[in-house]
């Protein structure tokens, strides 16, 4: 390479305040500068028919830059300060740095290289620890069925990305030897939710995962009998124990397993809620306190009983706020293997959400926890880690263009500045 090629070269990557993308923008320049001087037949001519290198670096700069996402950023840190009412500072503290930490793990690392390289790898520890969680010696039994949360919200988040890479990875999804492997790969994580047994576990990782396959494409008789398989396992998970067929006539009977003669979680929850006020601490019968306070996943009932329905109902809007942010970026990223992830994290961060506000208004069997409205560090865990992936992946979106070998855009930018050029082909 010529150093006056070099010379100009580095004048315009020193615009680029970027320098992730420097590299890839250098391999493209030096290219074209080499193909336009054989062509001109004179390196002079074909730097002078570049125009200046210091208009052409700052178009670029304005072109390729991080895509930091306002909306989903203030959404989650609204959601973090909101939950300093049910959480514990120290707690939240800890949990918030976590949070952080997270994020910029995955901003700083090439996730979508990773993805791509280790995708069957991925899946495989998510199904490891999900294969953990029915053993005796990992978990404890919690009514009726075995949890361990870092365990199997580990191995739902790792199995759904590790799924989208391997489907993302520009195979033809329709190909029946690619159905077929797609098949065996899922029946392992649902045999082993199914041995938990834990119904709320296989909705989420159900639906999630029928997300990644109706966002890759595959055939729609595969969705919708995967749907069918995953009511079955439901339909078992169900029939497992009578613990689960008691609680479904209890949502019904208000007084159905309750030892202590305050009612069961869906009506103690109902009745608590007539009684918040707009803004501030509400007064309570004392068996809705004390059932707020004992019920661990009631933390947006307890919001509203503290605070108030309104910052309540604004932690509910900042939930919808995050997911449909969560949802457009996924769809907006025009890299397959990028989209597909994406999206299967937005689909899991939006059934957890929509569970854990069903929940706490007594619209559902069981609480849940909302998005960051909780005092469980592993659901800060896993909805931190679901917002950090499509927040990191869009982030990144021009870098992962350009590495996938989309030329840097010199042509645009120089059309801008009102210089002619076009591409020497």
């Amino acid at each position: 390479m010529p150093e006056r090629f070099s010379e100009y070269t580095e004048k315009v990557l020193a615009k680029l305040k970027w320098k992730k993308v420097r590299p890839l923008v250098k391999e493209e320049l030096e290219a074209h500068l080499a193909e336009s001087s054989e062509e001109l037949g004179c390196d002079e001519a074909a730097i002078a028919a570049m125009g200046s290198p210091e208009e052409a670096g700052s178009r670029l700069n304005g072109l390729y830059k991080p895509r930091v996402d306002a909306i989903l950023l203030i959404g989650v840190g609204l959601l973090m300060a909101l939950a300093l009412w049910v959480v514990p500072f120290g707690e939240w503290i800890l949990y918030a740095l976590g949070v952080l930490a997270l994020g910029a793990a995955f901003a700083l690392i090439d996730v979508r290289n990773l993805l791509q390289k280790h995708g069957l790898y991925i899946f495989l520890a998510g199904v490891l620890a999900l294969v953990l969680v029915p053993m005796p010696l990992f978990t404890r039994v919690i009514n009726g069925a075995r949890r361990s949360l870092p365990a199997e919200f580990i191995g739902m988040f790792l199995c759904i990305c590790g799924m989208g890479a391997m489907l993302g990875d520009g195979r033809d999804v329709k190909r029946p030897l690619t159905i077929l492997r797609i098949l065996a790969l899922t029946a392992i994580p649902c045999l082993a939710i199914l041995a938990m047994p834990h119904f709320a576990i296989l909705v989420m990782f159900g639906f999630s995962m029928l997300a990644v396959y109706c966002r890759s494409k595959m055939p729609r008789a595969f969705v919708w009998g995967m749907f069918g398989i995953g009511l079955l396992l439901g339909y078992l998970i169900a029939i497992q124990g009578p613990y689960r067929v008691v609680r479904l006539t209890a949502l019904f009977n208000p007084w159905a397993l309750d030892p202590l003669g305050v009612g069961y979680y869906p009506h103690v929850i109902r009745e608590a809620w007539r009684g918040f006020e707009w803004l501030g601490a509400a007064t309570l019968k004392p068996y809705v306190a004390s059932s707020l306070t004992r019920f661990d996943e009631a933390q947006l009932a307890l919001l509203a009983a503290t605070a108030g329905k309104l910052p309540a109902y604004l932690a509910i809007a900042l939930n919808a706020l995050v997911v449909w942010r969560m949802l457009y970026l996924s769809l907006k990223l025009k890299d397959r293997l990028s989209s597909i992830v994406s999206f299967g994290a937005s689909m899991l961060m939006a059934i957890m959400s929509g569970v854990g506000i069903l929940g706490n208004f007594g619209l559902l069997l069981s609480g849940g926890h909302a998005m960051f409205i909780n005092a469980s560090g592993s659901y800060w865990l896993l909805q931190g880690t679901c917002a950090s992936i499509v927040f990191a992946l869009n982030l990144n979106r021009d870098y992962i263009r350009l590495s996938q070998g989309s030329k840097p855009d010199i042509e645009d930018a120089r059309r801008r500045l009102r210089i002619r050029f076009e591409w020497t082909k």
